[in-house]
């Protein structure tokens, strides 16, 4: 009997639809795998930065602030003193020598500030998210947006500053109603953890905001309505700063936008499958889901409404 040394080309074409057959099977696997590592890593990083926060708070007795420096509603000219949180929290993440290059005597354009700008850093941002690591923008700075490019760090992280409904604002962890009247300046109020009356563990204070070039050093504050009664920070700090009425005051007739995951300019958005994450105050972190409805949204941004909530039981 004549032996054979070659494999035919029948049997090569079946093992390669073999291996193409079990590459099918392991492929959503790997890449499941992979996701989750990618969002474990996203939470650890919102964990990092709700536990410096907690640090600053520690040290400082207060929450560090939304923004440096005052608003002033009859100037729309930039000012000094104008970073965000992000910046005041970075002695708190062992990035004290980053710190150190923010100079706040000098506009966050000036060349001194320029180095420090442009550093991204790895616990600002979510792995998850397709984009680079800087970008960029013209920025919200000040009373004013400016369209001045710069080069600067990204974040997919952001401050729960509370929401807008019709003509009250109700304050977040840290967002608050700006204090002031026509002809004065307006600043910030102070707040602690004693202004938390809903709870540490119930009150949202960072959120997941994906794949926006926000840059992790600005302000992003800005005085509307300049009218009375009431005077405050609308911005792109907060979660429902503009489009609350949209997502949230619609108690007869639904918007049809998604509050998880519709939009990533003022909702909570990521591109983790099913959900977004949410730093409480206490220094947890959870998934939000997208079947979340308006009231447990709401519970959960503001500080001090009285409501009771399960953050265990989130969808």
């Amino acid at each position: 009997m004549k032996r054979r040394d070659a494999v035919t080309l029948v049997e090569l074409l079946v093992v390669i639809a073999i291996i193409g057959v079990l590459v099918a099977l392991l492929l959503p696997a790997v890449q499941a795998a992979r996701e989750a590592a990618r969002r474990a890593t996203c939470a650890n990083h919102l964990k990092q930065l709700a536990l410096a926060v907690q640090d600053y708070h520690d040290a400082h007795q207060v929450l560090p602030p939304l923004y440096n420096g005052q608003l002033d509603w009859r100037s729309v000219s930039f000012g000094l003193e104008t970073f965000s949180w992000r910046v005041e929290i970075l002695p708190f993440i062992e990035q004290q020598k980053l710190f150190g290059k923010f100079d706040y005597s000098q506009y966050s354009t000036d060349a001194k500030c320029q180095e420090a700008i442009s550093i991204p850093l790895t616990v600002m941002s979510c792995p998850s998210t397709p984009r680079t690591s800087t970008a960029a923008s013209g920025l919200w700075h000040g009373r004013s947006q400016f369209n001045e490019a710069l080069t600067a760090a990204t974040t997919d992280y952001n401050a729960s500053e509370g929401y807008v409904e019709g003509t009250d604002c109700i304050a977040g962890a840290w967002g608050e109603v700006v204090h002031g009247k026509p002809g004065e300046p307006l600043s910030v109020r102070k707040l602690s953890f004693v202004n938390v009356t809903d709870g540490l563990s119930n009150t949202a204070l960072i959120l997941e905001r994906a794949a926006l070039p926000d840059h992790y050093f600005e302000g992003g504050a800005k005085v509307e309505p300049h009218q009375p009664p009431q005077y405050r920070t609308w911005g792109n700090v907060g979660l429902w700063a503009i489009s609350a009425e949209t997502l949230v005051n619609h108690v007869t007739a639904k918007s049809g936008v998604p509050i998880v995951g519709g939009d990533n300019l003022h909702g909570l958005y990521s591109f983790h499958p099913g959900g977004a994450h949410v730093a409480f105050v206490d220094g947890s972190v959870h998934m939000v889901g997208s079947a979340i409805d308006d009231a447990t949204m709401l519970a959960l941004i503001s500080r001090e409404k009285g409501e009771a909530i399960d953050v265990s039981m989130l969808p």
